[in-house]
Parts: C-alpha cells; sequence; structure tokens
C-alpha cells in the first residue's frame, strides 16, 4: 500500500522574522514562526517553512496575520554531533489577511476549516506505540508515523500523541500498520536537563507533534 495524503492548514499571526533555513535548488526557503490559537484559547507556536518567492521583498512581517495551507514535513538536522529532527508547515500558499502573498485557498478548502489549525496525514507506523496513563488518569499513545513524499528516500517522519478512547486502539497498533490521522499541529514546552561545565544545567525546550482527534487504521 502506498499514501502521501499529507495536508495541513493554520492561520494566525507571524511573531518573528524570517530566518534562512536552506537552499535548494529552486531557490531559499526561510523559517519564521506563526502563532495560532486553540478552540480552548490555547496558543500554539509553529515553524512554518516559507519559498523565497513568497516574501514579496520584505524580511520582516511581525505581526502580520497569515493562512498557511501545505504540508507537515520533517528534516534531519545535525548539530552537536547528533541528529535532530526538525518538524515544520511547509508552505503551499501562504495569504496575508490583507489579501497580499503568494498564492490563495481554494474555496473548498477555505469552507472545510472549522479552526485555526488542521492537519491530515496517511502513512506508517514506523515504532511499536506507546500507551500510558498520565498522574490525572488521562490515556495517551505516542505514534510514529513515516509519511510518504515525493522522493523516496525521504520520507516524513512525524511524532503523533493520541487520546482516550483512540489512545486506546492505537496503543494496539503494530509496526508497519497504515492508520490516517487527523488532528492539529501543537507545540508543547519542556525541560531538558543537561550536564554542562558547571554541572547540570535546565534548559527550555518545544517539541513540535500532532495531537490527533481522530485515529483510524487503514486496511485498504
Amino acid at each position: 500500500m502506498d499514501t502521501i495524503c499529507n495536508s495541513a492548514y493554520i492561520n494566525g499571526v507571524i511573531v518573528s522574522p524570517y530566518y534562512l533555513a536552506y537552499v535548494t535548488e529552486d531557490g531559499q526557503c526561510y523559517k519564521v514562526f506563526v502563532k495560532t490559537m486553540r478552540l480552548s484559547r490555547t496558543e500554539d507556536t509553529v515553524p512554518v517553512i516559507v519559498p523565497e518567492i513568497c516574501l514579496k521583498d520584505t524580511m520582516d512581517d511581525t505581526g502580520r496575520t497569515v493562512s498557511v495551507t501545505g504540508t507537515f514535513q520533517s528534516r534531519n538536522r545535525h548539530a552537536d554531533g547528533k541528529n535532530h529532527l526538525d518538524l515544520f508547515l511547509y508552505a503551499d500558499s501562504f495569504v496575508f489577511g490583507d489579501g497580499e502573498g503568494d498564492g490563495a485557498m481554494e474555496g473548498a478548502v477555505k469552507d472545510t476549516v472549522k479552526d485555526n489549525n488542521q492537519v491530515i496525514l496517511e502513512g506508517f507506523l514506523c515504532r511499536t506505540p506507546v500507551y500510558r496513563k498520565t498522574s490525572l488518569g488521562r490515556k495517551i499513545t505516542n505514534l510514529l508515523v513515516a509519511v510518504n513524499a515525493p522522493d523516496p528516500k525521504r520520507p516524513n517522519y512525524i511524532p503523533c500523541i493520541a487520546w482516550g478512547r483512540d489512545a486506546i486502539m492505537a496503543g494496539g497498533m503494530h509496526t508497519g500498520d497504515c492508520v490516517r490521522l487527523e488532528g492539529r499541529i501543537q507545540s508543547r514546552e519542556y525541560i531538558k536537563r543537561i550536564q554542562g561545565e558547571n554541572g547540570e544545567e535546565e534548559h527550555r525546550m518545544v517539541a513540535y507533534e500532532v495531537s490527533c482527534k481522530s485515529v483510524q487504521l487503514r486496511t485498504d
């Protein structure tokens, strides 16, 4: 079975300048951070990769409202002798609230958007799901999903979290199972303790993942 379903949408406010992320044969790509609001009023700050054609001769659009449609991707980055998995929304359409920007949301997509942050993925479990309960009794399953890309040598590895009944079901899945997930891109802060020259140091880190609203096992 082959699948490359990967669709993401956010609407929010730009909260950083553009930073050069990497260069491809098609040109330079820049990273920018967009803050978006959940229905619960909690905020997520999502990294977005924007091709240079979208920038319109400006390197700072901080404070502007933007709607972004594209795909949720990952990219391996080697730093400090380790491999790091960077996650981001790659923009195919980047439309400012004042109507400027490259591309435009199709009417059909616009009509289906019910909140500011949506993602749909189909892919294969590449690790055994990890099911657990929190100290408050919430059921959680951590998943790592490989979503195929146009380049078969570089799939996107997306960490996901299932909750409640979906967590119980996902906890019984196996490596290699094909799944369809719907949810949102979530940012989550945590403290990482690192041994430094002056002893153990605390570093504030941010993890990105898909918080699932639904999880389905594909068997077709």
